[in-house]
């Protein structure tokens, strides 16, 4: 499997478990949820290092006694914002990025030329070469 096709698949599973958290109706999880977020975040780590951040577990914890935690339940709210910030990045390797790089070099320079100009406000795919233009007329 490629790179690619591997990061989409950590997206997505990414996107289940973001799916998971916010049904919780709660505040806070047990420990179960977020040990699993735990494993497949330190799988992508293993696969693909400092693509993201690291999830702390322990930043995640909602109760609290003189520094020490008292029970493994952690806030809801703590683990939703890890997960925004994680499959923003992802998005952007196993999505994007995938897309942007199946362009001809010859779309890709025009691109450029076009967003030097000015033009780069519409999207590449509504753009039309001079050529096609010309076939037009």
């Amino acid at each position: 499997m490629d790179k690619t096709n591997k990061l989409k698949q950590y997206y997505n599973s990414l996107i289940g478990l973001q799916e998971n958290f916010q049904q919780y109706t709660f505040e806070c999880i047990e420990h179960y949820s977020a040990d699993l977020l735990k494993q497949e975040i330190d799988e992508v780590l293993i696969n693909f290092p400092n693509i993201i951040p690291p999830f702390e577990q322990n930043k995640c914890l909602s109760h609290w006694n003189n520094g020490t935690p008292y029970y493994t339940y952690y806030n809801c709210a703590g683990i939703q914002a890890y997960l925004r910030v994680v499959l923003g990045r992802l998005k952007v390797v196993a999505i994007e990025e995938p897309q942007i790089s199946t362009l001809t070099p010859e779309e890709l320079q025009r691109a450029k030329e076009d967003f030097v100009q000015g033009a780069g406000k519409k999207s590449l795919h509504q753009k039309k070469s001079k050529q096609q233009i010309a076939q037009e007329v």
